[in-house]
């Protein structure tokens, strides 16, 4: 739990990326989340804060719970919701017979006004909850160029429709990866850990039909998520959007600006990041990730609905 619940209660509202699903419920301030290793947990990064739907007065204001996507696997205990537009995942719920006290989870990452770099994280090891998750395999082509000190990383969405392949220095021995978490709109509410190799360093397969691309604001990159269990795999930059394209949809900006974002747009061309979070056997404990402001520093301001 993040707090008492005797103690007084406050409305957070949170909400996909794309403002489909809006909800509102009464909780005790949020100052700590449940964090826990799971297969499913560490592909989404998961910072859960548990309630009774009744007595947290949860009311959904945009959307419904049926119009999300479910996702369930092993025991079932969870119902993943996520939302089938940009993916981000807003809760999962219990079935009432399991747990009548706390039939809903709720994603911390898509409340709010909910600073979760500062949240203190209560440790939960749910990988000991049924049996144990077995990785889904990549199948797909690999990447061919050679990288010094490089590694082939494979992974996978949770359900496995999706793979990616990936050829990189070991992440856990390069200081120097330019891994970063960031608290931009989207990268917060999908919780990636991103790095950045090279486009040719990176294949992504699935089929067109089981996967969801998410493209927003200038529409620089085109977001990939599994439209069956809702985990974000990468982030390829957008053939359809010129630099010029993208500069065009920023009215507010000045030629300074504009111009930022034309050699934004032709510096990502060359990349393809991957969230290290779906890649098979990183020690996230010795990954050397650093937090990048974005919710400053990338314009426009993200206006909550």
């Amino acid at each position: 739990m993040a707090s008492d619940e005797a103690a007084p209660l406050r409305t957070y509202r949170g909400n996909c990326h794309c403002g489909a699903f809006v909800y509102e419920a009464e909780l005790p301030e949020i100052t700590a989340a449940t964090e826990c290793p799971c297969s499913i947990c560490r592909k989404k990064g998961y910072l859960l804060v548990g309630a009774n739907t009744e007595t947290a007065h949860f009311k959904v204001v945009k959307g419904s719970l049926k119009s999300l996507p479910e996702y369930t696997f092993g025991t079932k205990a969870l119902c993943h919701k996520f939302c089938s537009n940009c993916g981000t995942a807003v809760l999962a719920t219990v079935p009432s017979a399991q747990a009548p006290e706390k039939n809903i989870y709720l994603n911390v990452h898509a409340i709010q006004g909910i600073d979760t770099w500062t949240l203190k994280r209560t440790p939960v090891d749910g990988t000991k909850i049924g049996a144990p998750y077995e990785e889904p395999k990549h199948t797909g082509p690999v990447p061919t160029v050679e990288v010094e000190g490089g590694k082939l990383y494979t992974g996978s969405c949770h359900c496995g429709k999706l793979t990616i392949a990936a050829k990189i220095k070991r992440l856990e021995d390069d200081k120097d990866s330019g891994m970063i978490e960031c608290n931009c709109s989207i990268c917060e509410r999908n919780a990636y850990l991103w790095v950045y190799p090279k486009a040719e360093q990176v294949v992504l397969s699935g089929r067109a039909e089981d996967t969801g691309l998410y493209r927003f604001n200038h529409e620089v990159q085109a977001k990939p998520f599994c439209r069956t269990c809702g985990v974000s795999m990468s982030n390829p930059s957008n053939a359809a959007t010129t630099a010029n394209e993208a500069a065009a949809r920023l009215p507010y900006a000045d030629t300074a600006q504009r111009e930022r974002v034309r050699e934004y747009v032709e510096k990502h061309r060359t990349m393809h990041p991957v969230n290290v979070r779906v890649l098979h056997g990183v020690d996230f404990q010795r990954l050397h990730v650093k937090r990048f402001d974005g919710a400053k520093l990338i314009p426009p301001p993200y206006v909550n609905p």
